[in-house]
């Protein structure tokens, strides 16, 4: 750093401070003029020197002085040189491809004379103390570009521009394309390899729900690579065991990938057998990988929901109401209006029987038959249909004695009255309860006289609170039985809620109630799923994971965070996927040993819940550095154009130290750097001021002036 200037600023006009510091000066000399008893001149002189100085910098004080002191500190940015060491880049034609690399460098060092720093990449990452002798041995026996990004941030410098020189053949960590855009610094890169290769295209990875409704759309997407095909056209289809779906043309990228999406609506029930295919061309070395398939689980949209009551009430119409917004939903009916009449006369088993969730509310009360408990609560028995019980004033729990066993609770006689209670949510119950924060803002509802306590294979999802008061009454319970769910709502007078103002409260409710039918009627399958795309590796391939996770209403979950944990002999990765969209989440990893791998996934969901699942793959025996020796220029030019850089080849560069020059030249920038002194503020000032004033009056005193 070298001085520019200093500035002096004060709150006041210069000519003003002036003519006060002069008003000032004078008035010491006046006051001296004459003095009791009478002194030397050389003492007035030093008396009047040392007053004026304690009034000038007083005076200048008042108006809050600020000294600036400026200095210019040059800033050059550094270019850096990472030559990839790895084996791969020698194990064909070592002399010539050596030559060319150390040619490279001493042209790089010869035209990038300034600021540059030169360094080795493979299984690690370091700079080189001696870039005047550079011969490079190529024995790492891997290449990991994952490390690259990290170690240029922990260099914390103003870098101009990257250069790497690598065959791009990644044998270890993952291609950590978009860490390296992230760095914001044009990053060129310099092919050198052998570059005869085969030619292929195939479909690398499909991404889907492995769960989806039937008669609702899902999205498919596949990635397409080819290898010397780069501006060919072909078609991806779409197939299912009727035949073709959907087809697409698509032009084949030069950097080798390819993304494309199919919109997927299933129209029956049960595993579809999909495949993914996409065409074949001339000269391809295999057509085995050129078709994908895989499977989707669907489901049924539509739900036969039976609702029974045993007497009409509010809460019965808003029910009604939700129910028949859900287009999923077959909505049956059977309302007792008197003693042994029923709405439209429904009183059918078949109705009964073909339901897939019951919903019972006022029921039974003591004007239901006993043949219709009898009927409901035998098919649930025997069907194990699932079923969601209201309990209201009406309903008389003591008609189920003979059905105890299938109910959540236990219950005995309690309160004397119906008392107000407020919902409070202690658990959202894996999907059925949404926005839990809204539901302390519902009205308040009344329960039964009926005391109700929660079996030890049941979960509380909701508690009430009584006059502001959290109690341990239960007011939403659930049970996943053996064969079937249960829900039980413990109050009535739930339709106010519908008279809240915000619009979210008058729909909190028939989320509530579709979301707990979706969890009722979902058979028990599996929620989570975690496998690899192949079972068995070859050494130069990525592991690739996916992932499908789902609430237990069926609906995929995004905001899951799954890791991966891999392991064999004396060996541990780990892995986090990343979510893309519907509940997958995928991910990959490369693996630089062979042999037998089981990995175990931990789930963890947004409610702290965890959940795992394990697994195994197998890699092959070869060495990741001798299986692989073609050039991956792709994923090169990848890296330079995500990064704002550019792509050469070894034999080719020219151009790249014009592209450097100008870099440099946009990064180097002076920078003033500016310190500020408020004197006013200054202790060391008053410190000073009274100082002289401490010297002039011991001076007066020896002298007698006091």
């Amino acid at each position: 750093m070298t001085l520019e200037n200093i500035d002096f600023t004060i709150s006041i006009n210069y000519l003003i401070l002036t003519i006060l510091i002069i008003l000032g000066i004078g008035y010491t000399y006046f006051s001296y003029r004459f003095t009791i008893p009478a002194t030397s001149n050389s003492i007035k002189a030093l008396l009047i020197f040392l007053r004026a100085l304690a009034l000038s910098l007083l005076i200048i004080i008042i108006f809050e002085p600020i000294l600036i002191i400026n200095y210019l500190q040059k800033n050059s940015p550094i270019n850096l040189l990472l030559i990839d060491n790895s084996s791969s880049i020698v194990n064909k034609d070592s002399l010539m491809r050596s030559e060319n690399v150390n040619q490279f460098i001493t042209d790089y060092k010869n035209k990038v004379n300034e600021h540059i720093k030169i360094g080795t990449f493979g299984k690690d990452i370091k700079f080189l103390n001696n870039i005047e002798k550079i011969n490079l041995p190529f024995n790492e026996t891997s290449t990991n570009f994952e490390k690259i990004a990290p170690f240029i941030h922990s260099l914390k410098e103003n870098i101009a521009s990257i250069t790497l020189v690598s065959d791009g053949i990644i044998t270890e960590g993952s291609n950590s394309i978009n860490d390296l855009e992230r760095l914001n610094i044009p990053i060129f890169t310099i092919a050198v390899g052998d570059t005869t290769r085969q030619s292929d295209i195939s479909i690398a990875k499909v991404d889907f729900n492995k769960r989806i409704y039937k008669n609702t759309k899902t999205e498919i997407n596949a990635v397409v690579s080819n290898l010397n095909f780069a501006n060919k056209n072909v078609l991806v289809t779409l197939f299912d065991k009727s035949g073709l779906i959907s087809q697409k043309q698509i032009k084949l990228d030069e950097f080798g990938i390819n993304n494309i999406s199919f919109e997927y609506e299933a129209i029956e029930i049960g595993k579809q057998n999909l495949s993914l295919k996409v065409s074949e061309l001339k000269n391809e070395i295999t057509y085995e990988n050129n078709k994908f398939p895989f499977v989707i689980e669907v489901l049924d949209d539509k739900t036969n929901v039976l609702l029974i009551s045993s007497s009409p009430s509010n809460d019965l119409s808003f029910i009604i109401q939700s129910l028949s917004k859900n287009e999923n939903i077959r909505l049956n009916k059977i309302i007792q209006i008197g003693d042994d009449k029923f709405s439209d006369n429904v009183k059918d088993a078949k109705i009964i029987d073909s339901a897939d969730v019951i919903i019972m509310l006022n029921f039974p009360s003591n004007k239901t038959p006993q043949n219709l408990i009898n009927v409901v609560f035998s098919n649930i028995r025997t069907k194990n249909t699932p079923y969601f019980l209201i309990v209201s004033e009406l309903t008389e729990l003591n008609r189920l004695i003979s059905f105890k066993n299938l109910l959540p609770f236990h219950h005995k006689n309690g309160q004397k009255d119906f008392p107000l209670i407020q919902p409070e949510v202690i658990s959202e119950g894996n999907g059925i309860i949404k926005n839990t924060y809204d539901w302390q803002k519902l009205a308040p509802i009344r329960i039964g006289k009926t005391k109700i306590e929660a079996k030890d294979n049941s979960s509380i999802l909701v508690i009430g609170k009584l006059k502001n008061e959290q109690t341990q009454i239960p007011i939403l319970i659930t049970q996943k039985a053996a064969t079937s769910n249960r829900i039980v709502l413990n109050g009535f007078n739930f339709w106010k809620w519908k008279l809240q103002p915000q619009t979210e409260l008058q729909n909190l409710f028939d989320s509530f109630i579709n979301n707990s039918i979706k969890w009722l009627s979902t058979k028990k399958t599996e929620l989570i799923y975690i496998s690899t795309t192949k079972d068995v590796y070859n050494a130069s391939e990525n592991i690739e994971f996916i992932a499908n996770v789902y609430d237990e209403t069926s609906t995929p979950i995004n905001d899951a965070i799954v890791d991966i944990e891999i392991s064999s002999d004396n060996f541990q990765e780990n892995l986090k996927l990343n979510p893309s969209k519907n509940g997958v989440y995928n991910g990959g990893i490369n693996i630089n040993r062979s042999g037998s791998f089981n990995y175990k996934g931990k789930i963890t969901l947004n409610n702290g819940q965890i959940k795992y699942k394990t697994g195994k793959f197998l890699k092959s025996e070869t060495k990741p550095e001798n299986i692989n020796f073609v050039l991956n220029s792709n994923y090169l030019k990848f890296i330079s154009y995500y990064s704002s850089g550019e792509s050469f080849f070894i034999d080719n560069y020219s151009d790249l130290f014009s592209r450097i020059e100008q870099n440099q030249m946009i990064n180097t920038n002076d920078k003033i750097i500016s310190i500020k002194y408020e004197l006013w503020n200054e202790k060391w000032i008053l410190v000073f001021i009274i100082l002289v004033i401490a010297v002039e009056w011991t001076i007066r005193k020896k002298i007698g002036m006091l």
